[in-house]
């Protein structure tokens, strides 16, 4: 009995030396690239890790680690479990921190960038968005590129030249606020977009609405750009227009002769100048100034032919306008 227990006794150390220089070997060769390590074994092809587990005694009261849930964290990150508690990283947009035990947990996703652990202002590249009147793009270092600031509205990375009246509020004051808070009210930009609001305002409407647009872009277009420039002529035929729906004849024609002297001020024929020659024309014929309505309407007719075909459609309006105003005179001095 004395030499059996020796015996075994004897075997025991043989396979922790054999065991540790298997596991030595093993650290300082590492597994083969191509294969998967394969579990030490004794000479009698049995495993070392199981042999050994069998005779060694377990220890009363000393727990092991949970291997399945150590395997379970290690394949949900994908990378190395080791950190110090309190460290902070990014896996792609998932912000991650080291907990007390030393092992990474993620968070929820950053909707845009993460970047040293945290969710950051920064942007997807490729990902596209409206800055004010600003179509932006996202660089492949994350930044906000700018495009060409778009002459009315920019919508969903976009540049378009009118708001539709489906989304009326959310186009144009949208727009608004944002150059409220970047560029300030006080800038003939916002005037703009502002004139093009209140005709929208005025098509769906709200006159009460339009008329307060029509009124701070002018404003804003004679404090900003002097008393004689174009903007200012272009907000005041608007403005006028819609004078003319509200039928404030009189108030039409003062806003629309003021509009029409800004208009030969400048050099050339502005946009807008002819439209606001008939405009005059039609304000004045209604309040019995018909001679110089007719005068008013030949000027924009001249203008119109000189313009060519594209201006076609307008020239037949004014000239059966003056057509139909000529007549009435006839017809006037008959009686």
């Amino acid at each position: 009995m004395g030499s059996f227990t020796t015996a075994v006794a004897q075997l025991r150390a043989s396979l922790r030396i054999l065991l540790s220089a298997s596991v030595l070997q093993a650290a300082c060769a590492g597994p083969p690239l191509d294969a998967a390590p394969a579990p030490a074994t004794s000479e009698a092809g049995e495993s070392l890790a199981e042999t050994t587990e069998a005779m060694t005694p377990s220890t009363s009261g000393t727990e092991t680690p949970d291997e399945s849930s150590t395997s379970s964290t290690e394949s949900s990150t994908g990378t190395d479990m080791s950190c110090s508690p309190g460290e902070l990283r990014c896996d792609g947009d998932i912000p991650q921190y080291c907990t007390r035990d030393g092992l990474w947990l993620g968070t929820n996703a950053c909707p845009t960038a993460c970047s040293d652990g945290a969710c950051t202002d920064g942007c997807a590249p490729g990902q596209e968005r409206c800055f004010g009147v600003v179509p932006q793009t996202c660089d492949g270092n994350g930044s906000w590129i700018d495009g060409e600031p778009c002459p009315v509205v920019c919508l969903e990375a976009q540049c378009t030249g009118v708001c539709d009246e489906g989304r009326a509020g959310q186009c144009f004051e949208r727009t608004l606020d944002i150059r409220a808070t970047t560029t300030g009210v006080h800038e003939p930009g916002f005037a703009v977009v502002l004139t093009n609001f209140g005709s929208l305002q005025h098509k769906l409407g709200d006159y009460a609405g339009a008329l307060k647009s029509f009124d701070r872009a002018v404003a804003i277009l004679e404090a900003t750009l002097g008393p004689k420039h174009p903007h200012l002529a272009t907000a005041l035929v608007r403005l006028a227009d819609l004078y003319v729906d509200k039928l404030d004849v009189a108030r039409a024609s003062e806003t629309l002769e003021r509009a029409v002297e800004i208009f030969a001020a400048n050099d050339g024929v502005q946009d807008g100048e002819l439209d606001a020659h008939f405009a005059l024309a039609q304000a004045l014929a209604k309040t019995g100034h018909r001679d110089r309505a007719i005068g008013e309407a030949v000027a924009a007719a001249d203008g119109y032919r000189q313009a060519g075909p594209r201006a076609a459609a307008s020239l037949a309006e004014v000239e059966a306008w003056v057509a139909h105003q000529r007549d009435a005179a006839r017809r006037d001095l008959v009686r």
